[in-house]
């Protein structure tokens, strides 16, 4: 009986062992029968979503759900590996495909265990063949198959060292497999703690020196110099783009973003051209990091900015600060992934390595990761304390003060002081206990200090003493914690000496003619003890001293243009553009001075005191310039220049004018001027443009390595830009700010006529002259025979100055002379210096006499008498009239040397018949004191203006036309001379701004949108068979911008082509373009997707009121008949409304105009046919598209109308459109949002038009 009941207990037990593998690992049988539609999901054995294990009659087994067949050469079944052992005794290497792990005999296998792996899904499978048809027979098999997993164990569960910086200690972490199947594991280390290093350099320190930069590694060694960007000084000199920092690549973002961005330039590629900007605006801010690559080490750090000193700040650089974030490299692993088989164990070595690390406790998490389903991630804790050790660094090992003034009254210490440092750079915390000096008269600025790793310290060390002259010294003693330099004595030495004291002439002057020079002597004396030292230099007041490379103001938000556009003269194609643009701004003026920056025409209230800096030989040119004059005044840089020939009217002769200023004097920096011919040896800066009188701008050029171009970036807005109405004197300015340091200029002056070609171009200076011509800031009248010296104690030294005022023109001229001294009190010290330059002025009348040609009886008539000074003096005039008829504006006026003014001469005729007078000018000019001037006239009676009807009020039918005449009569007593011309909506000028609001013209724009190949794309526009404007190939150089041109164009046919060099149109096989054509705000016409080119034809109709004549003369009591043809034809019924002005010489009614209103009745059939026949709904375009199409769409008749987007599950996504429109062909634009204005996600889009009994709906597609 006990034995019986022992083998009852025994057997229970053996069934408790086997229950819990039943329900783990329960069998899967599947069976396929000989000649069964292997197709059927009944037929496949779905193990996962991936593999479904079938087969066809005579092959072997495949995976339907990624094949259609059995295939050798893929390892059929795919996705599947095979081991003929049990999963528990298979090892990694031994799974193979199906077909070579049975070796062409599936009977091998039959009723034994063998291994089925899933590598996709870490899966293992025991699987037994219990049949396996041969043959033709039908394919049938039959298997069972048994799920096994690995078992994960991990020890320890936790890891720890406690080192010394240097050290290295190795630990065991053992990987243990308890399962039935093999083991597949991943080893990756999570820092808790990361290394942090705040990195800070000032503005305006020396960036050459150790502690203002940030010494990452033995050869990367961050700074920055002057306003560019950092740099590796270890490697480079100075900041040179677009490369990075030597040795770095940069990317925006975190050390979650690696392996998804990529790295590139720090500047021209993650923060742009502005890096100021990106940094100040958007990363600081926000506190956003960027990762840094140092590629020889392979370490990354997360970089935050926290400052970025925007611009140049001195000799010393731009400041700024960051902190870097690095993960330690402290774990090294022997082995990061593998494969441990069923029942084993593998070791990995985890060293501990302490080199290079700082003081501190790290924390980190070794993460294992494999297939064991229920315990797929083990997490490790690891910690590492390690004791670092401080090192003290000091800047220098003596400290010299040298010469230093003691024993005067004046503000100040009477002393000096020196500033060094010292620094941490081991890897703890470094105390420093004391920092004393073991003199008196010294005083240090800290006593202590505790710094961390990396951390440095700036210290001050005052010398002050009321008496005490001769040498002093002392030493300053550190004392730290360093364990190798606990204490560290530094020598101090001054040398106190007695000041010397300037004194010195307050002002000189001299009072000479033109052409004559004076010597003046001033006196420097030294009341002082010390011996003096003195440096001279002379600026013309209001100027600046010193001289200096150029550095760019400018504003990085200015406008900027491609150096391609109007802004590059030296270009062929661009000269062609700016004489078209100079015409249209001609055509466009009917004025003589139409500039809106024009200025009061009477120099003599601005002061100017001109100096003759160049006079150009004559070239016969149009706008050939002969004498070019300049002055600094009211912060301004002014140009002035004439030339050979009176412009009758500027506007008559459009020109171009080009000045290019070379700001450093430096010929290799700047945009190189050498292209259009080869004049100008200059690198200019700063460019100024000028259309016929109107100003085009002042323009700083930079290189942007991204265009790989010049760029112009518009900086300044004038407030001198004058020229004589009718003369040939042009005055033209720049802000002086942009010259600040500069002793001077170098520069040269295009003028070109817009109507000829560039035989027509004249080069100041002439070339083969001159390369250029210089304007010096420093005064040319004023020099010294000493620049520089020495002045003993109770000494003096006489200094002679040479005013010279040849080749001057009359006038005062100021200067000061600047003292650079060695006296404490008195550093600098200032000489006023004036010249008084008396000229011989010459008088030169434009207009010998003055014909006011017809004045009306008791009418005021105005005309100008022009008077220029041609001397070097000024020239007073007084002006009196013999008639109480004619009035003159001024009595006097004063002109300057090279001036000239007009005068306005009124005339009041009483009687009618011939009038004449005279008008007497006396002046100073020597040679013609007195000119006479005589002043004629015809007085007559005026003209009155009549007209009949006083307006009109039409109607006419759709399509047809009809003539109305409108009579103008003269009631008065002289000619009547009139012109009309058509005001449309009955006024010129509704809004009293000055300008025309009212043109007939039609406004048509042109956009192209460009793909990414811009410089394929060209167009061409003919209006009635003739070229009107074209884009040349190679004239859009910018992917994925939108380009736009604006043009006025008449009634005519017209035809647009546009081009694609390569032949694949500019949609959209590389990059989305569109191109748009707008007829008054209206799209007209749209497309991209054209191969090598597409062409569009429309028509502009005329206008619908035309009259005939347009001008005339009617004599006193007579009449002219104006013929109105109102032409109905193609335009839309409605009320349309003009006025028609009639301008003319009644003095009384100048401008009449007379209200017409035309009523249009019906439609025309030529209307008609301009509305669609049908209603219609086009596909999008692009499409596929992202992120914006459009969708056009038909309504032959007004309608109410529906147009809304669906997703593929017919659930409303937009409704793009729900009113009321009338016929016409129509458009709107869908930026793949949905009814709140979010984004869509990527797909299939429906699209569906009702619009009354008319339905259709289109399939577009959105790409993300």
């Amino acid at each position: 009986m006990k034995n019986i009941f022992s083998t009852i207990i025994i057997a229970l037990f053996c069934l408790i062992l086997l229950i819990p593998n039943r329900l783990t690992a329960q069998a899967v049988v599947f069976t396929k029968a000989d000649s069964a539609d292997w197709t059927l999901e009944d037929n496949q054995d779905r193990i996962t979503d991936n593999v479904w294990i079938t087969r066809k009659h005579n092959q072997s087994i495949f995976n339907i759900a990624q094949e259609t067949g059995y295939s050798g050469n893929s390892g059929s079944p795919v996705s599947t590996l095979w081991s003929d052992t049990s999963s528990a005794h298979a090892t990694s290497d031994s799974y193979t495909s199906f077909v070579t792990m049975h070796g062409g005999t599936p009977s091998s296998i039959l009723n034994k265990i063998i291994s089925l792996y899933l590598p996709q899904d870490g899966l293992y499978f025991d699987v037994t063949f219990s049949s396996y048809t041969g043959g033709n027979s039908g394919g049938g098999f039959s298997y069972s198959r048994t799920s096994v997993t690995p078992n994960l164990a991990v020890s320890p569960d936790s890891l720890s060292a406690d080192l010394n910086t240097g050290e290295v200690e190795t630990r065991t972490l053992t990987i243990t497999n308890s399962g039935n199947s093999n083991l597949n594991w991943d080893i990756e280390v999570n820092w808790v703690t990361k290394d942090s290093v705040t990195f800070v350099k000032e503005n305006s320190v020396d960036h050459t020196l150790s502690q203002h930069q940030d010494r990452i590694t033995d050869d990367i060694w961050i700074t920055r110099v002057q306003g560019g960007a950092i740099f590796n000084i270890f490697y480079e000199a100075n900041d040179w783009h677009p490369h990075n920092p030597a040795g770095t690549e940069w990317a925006a973002g975190s050390f979650d973003d690696i392996g998804s961005v990529v790295f590139e330039t720090f500047g021209t590629d993650v923060l742009g051209h502005s890096i100021g900007d990106s940094l100040n605006n958007y990363f600081i801010p926000n506190n956003l990091p960027i990762l840094m690559h140092l590629i020889d080490d392979d370490i990354y750090h997360e970089v935050y900015f926290h400052s970025w000193q925007r611009g140049n700040i001195g000799g010393g650089g731009g400041g700024f600060s960051y902190t870097r974030v690095a993960e330690p490299r402290a774990l090294h692993l022997s082995s990061e992934s593998g494969t441990v088989s069923a029942g084993s164990s593998f070791d990995v070595d985890v060293m501990f390595d302490a080199s290079g690390m700082n003081s501190g406790e790290y924390y980190a998490n070794i993460i294992v990761t494999s297939n064991d389903s229920s315990n797929a991630e083990v997490v490790v804790p690891v910690h590492l304390g390690v004791t670092g050790s401080p090192n003290i660094w000091i800047e220098s090992d003596t400290l010299d003060f040298g010469e230093v003034f003691v024993n005067y009254s004046g503000p100040g210490n009477y002393g000096d002081s020196k500033e060094f440092s010292l620094g941490n750079n081991g890897t703890d915390i470094l105390n420093v206990s004391s920092i004393t000096v073991d003199n008196t008269v010294f005083t240090l600025s800290q006593s202590s200090a505790t710094l961390d790793n990396g951390e440095n310290l700036s210290l001050t060390i005052n010398f002050m003493t009321a008496d005490g002259v001769g040498p002093h010294s002392g030493n300053i003693t550190i004392v730290s914690d360093d364990s190798d330099e606990g204490t560290i004595t530094i020598p101090v030495y001054v040398d106190a000496v007695e000041p010397p004291v300037i004194s010195a002439t307050e002002s000189i002057s001299a009072a000479i003619d033109v052409g004559d020079s004076s010597n003046q002597s001033f006196t420097l004396s030294n009341t002082g003890v010390g011996e003096l030292t003195y440096e001279l230099n002379v600026t013309e007041q209001n100027q600046r001293d010193g001289s200096r490379s150029y550095e760019s103001q400018a504003n990085p938000q200015a406008r900027r243009l491609p150096f391609d556009g109007y802004f590059d003269y030296t270009n062929s194609e661009t000269r062609q553009r700016m004489r078209e643009k100079a015409l249209q701004l001609s055509n466009d003026s009917d004025s003589n001075n139409n500039s809106e920056t024009n200025h009061s025409t009477h120099s003599r209230d601005n002061n100017y005191t001109w100096e003759l800096i160049h006079t150009d030989q004559n070239n016969g040119a149009p706008f050939d310039l002969r004498n070019i004059y300049m002055d600094e005044h009211d912060g301004e840089l002014l140009f002035k220049w004439d030339s050979y020939e009176v412009w009758d009217n500027p506007g008559e002769v459009p020109a171009i004018t080009f000045i290019y200023i070379d700001v450093d004097q430096n010929p290799n920096t700047g945009q190189p001027i050498s292209d259009f011919i080869p004049y100008f040896n200059i690198g200019a800066e700063i460019g100024i443009v000028r259309w016929n009188h109107e100003f085009g701008g002042v323009w700083e050029y930079q290189y942007s390595p991204g265009f790989n171009a010049w760029i112009a970036i518009d900086i300044d807005t004038l407030r001198t830009n004058y020229m004589v109405p009718y003369g040939n004197e042009v005055i033209i300015g720049v802000k002086a700010g942009w010259f600040d340091g500069s002793s001077g200029i170098n520069f040269g002056i295009i003028t070109d006529n817009a109507i000829g070609d560039d035989n027509d171009v004249d080069l100041v200076p002439s070339f083969g002259t001159a390369s250029y011509i210089t304007y010096n800031f420093e005064p040319n009248w004023l020099f010294l025979d000493l620049q520089n010296g020495t002045i003993p104690s109770g000494s003096s030294q006489d200094i002679i100055a040479t005013f010279d005022g040849s080749g001057m023109l009359g006038g005062e001229y100021f200067a000061d002379i600047n003292v650079a001294t060695n006296d404490p009190i008195t550093p600098q010290y200032t000489i006023l210096a004036q010249m008084s330059l008396t000229g011989i002025p010459n008088i030169i009348l434009q207009n010998s006499s003055v014909d006011f040609g017809v004045s009306y009886l008791d009418y005021a008539d105005e005309a100008f008498l022009v008077i220029r000074n041609y001397g070097n003096g000024v020239l007073e005039t007084q002006l009196t009239s013999d008639s109480e008829n004619l009035t003159v504006g001024e009595a006097s006026l004063d002109i300057q040397p090279q001036a000239v003014d007009s005068i306005e001469l009124s005339l009041v005729g009483t009687d009618l018949g011939d009038f004449s007078a005279n008008i007497t000018i006396n002046s100073n000019d020597p040679d013609q004191p007195s000119l006479t001037v005589p002043v004629t006239s015809t007085i007559v009676l005026a003209p009155n203006v009549d007209t009949d009807p006083g307006s009109f009020i039409l109607e006419v039918e759709s399509g047809t036309s009809i003539v109305e005449e409108l009579t103008i009569s003269n009631s008065g007593g002289s000619n009547l001379d009139f012109d009309i011309e058509i005001v449309y909506d009955g006024g010129r000028d509704q809004n009293n701004d000055g300008e025309d609001d009212f043109n007939t013209d039609n406004q048509l724009r042109i956009e192209i949108l460009t793909d990414n190949y811009p410089e394929e794309t060209s167009w061409v526009l003919y209006q009635d068979g003739s070229l009107l404007a074209s884009i040349s190939q190679g004239s859009l150089n910018s992917q994925g911008t939108l380009y736009t041109w604006d043009y006025e164009v008449p009634a005519g046919e017209y035809r647009f082509v546009i081009s694609d060099a390569y032949s694949d149109g500019i949609c959209c096989g590389y990059g989305v373009g569109e191109y748009n054509l707008y007829l008054n705000d209206e799209l007209i016409a749209t497309g991209g997707q054209f191969g090598a080119s597409e062409t569009v034809e429309f028509t502009i109709l005329a206008e619908w009121l035309t009259m005939n004549p347009l001008s005339g003369t009617v004599s006193p009591e007579g009449s002219a008949s104006i013929l109105l043809t109102l032409n109905a034809e193609g335009i839309d019924p409605g009320n349309y409304t003009a006025g028609i002005s009639i301008n003319s010489n009644d003095p009384d009614q100048g401008t009449v105009i007379i209200p017409l209103s035309l009523t249009v009745n019906g439609m025309s059939s030529e209307n008609e046919a301009l509305l669609p026949q049908e209603f219609a709904l086009h596909q999008n375009y692009p499409n596929p598209f992202n992120p914006v199409t459009r969708i056009r769409y038909d309504l032959p008749e007004n309608s109410m109308v529906n147009i809304t987007v669906y997703d593929m599950l017919g659930r409303e996504v937009n409704t793009l459109v729900n009113q009321v429109q009338d016929a016409g062909f129509k458009s709107i634009i869908w930026d793949a949002t949905n009814d709140y204005g979010k984004s869509v996600s990527a797909g299939i889009y429906l699209y569906q038009i009702q619009a009354g009994d008319f339905m259709r709906t289109e399939k577009m597609v959105l790409l993300k």
